[in-house]
């Protein structure tokens, strides 16, 4: 059957016969991937060309410093390494993997996990949130959400001994700091911040919840 778009027949092996796919108009078969992608980028593993820097004045040093050490002072702390870094995050692929035994598990590139991992630890999540199409665009563009939640038990949300009295708040500008007006993989355009709320479970932990969108969208260049 010829497209009356393209005045041409789809090959017999299209996974769309007998008609012909003119636009790529569902973006999202690597969507899956951004929390992982954001959470590798959050923590700012050294690689072959970047090592990271052990000063305050970074957005990432600051925030691996908040999560991990639960005491006073944090940004007093060294930068953690590498193996501190990875025993605090929940890695999916690899479920059984222990977490710090101190510590727990506290990044998680996803929405659930264990209630109990939030009792007297610092929590951050970063999981995929609605998809919204974009009026307007003919090459069927969506908005993306992303949820940055950052929790800790009220104890260490308030117990920095500094200017900076909230935790969490405290993660929330180094996040923004470190990926508003990033261009993240599959994206059109950045990252933008849509709104910031108020995160509490009605016992003893509390702090934000972030919510950052970015564009995708298809292309004229779909497979016949």
């Amino acid at each position: 059957m010829a497209d009356p778009w393209l005045g041409r027949t789809p090959e017999p092996d299209s996974p769309y016969w007998p008609y012909e796919k003119v636009i790529n108009a569902e973006p999202f078969h690597n969507a899956d991937i951004i929390p992982k992608v954001l959470v590798d980028y959050l923590m700012d593993m050294p690689d072959a060309q970047h090592t990271p820097e052990d000063d305050n004045a970074l957005p990432r040093c600051r925030l691996m410093k908040l999560i991990y050490y639960d005491n006073s002072l944090p940004l007093d702390e060294t930068l953690p390494t590498v193996a501190q870094k990875l025993s605090i995050k929940y890695d999916p692929d690899n479920p059984d993997k222990p977490p710090d035994t101190e510590r727990g598990y506290r990044i998680f590139p996803q929405a659930i996990h264990s209630e109990a991992q939030l009792n007297g630890q610092t929590v951050l999540k970063v999981y995929l949130g609605p998809i919204k199409p974009i009026s307007g665009k003919t090459l069927f563009v969506y908005r993306q959400y992303v949820y940055f939640d950052m929790v800790s038990n009220v104890v260490n949300e308030s117990n920095m001994v500094s200017t900076a009295l909230s935790r969490t708040y405290s993660m929330f500008t180094a996040i923004n700091e470190a990926v508003a007006g990033v261009n993240f993989p599959i994206m059109i355009g950045t990252m933008t911040l849509d709104s910031v709320g108020l995160l509490n479970d009605g016992s003893t932990n509390i702090g934000y919840r972030a919510v950052y969108y970015y564009d995708i969208g298809g292309t004229d260049n779909a497979m016949s």
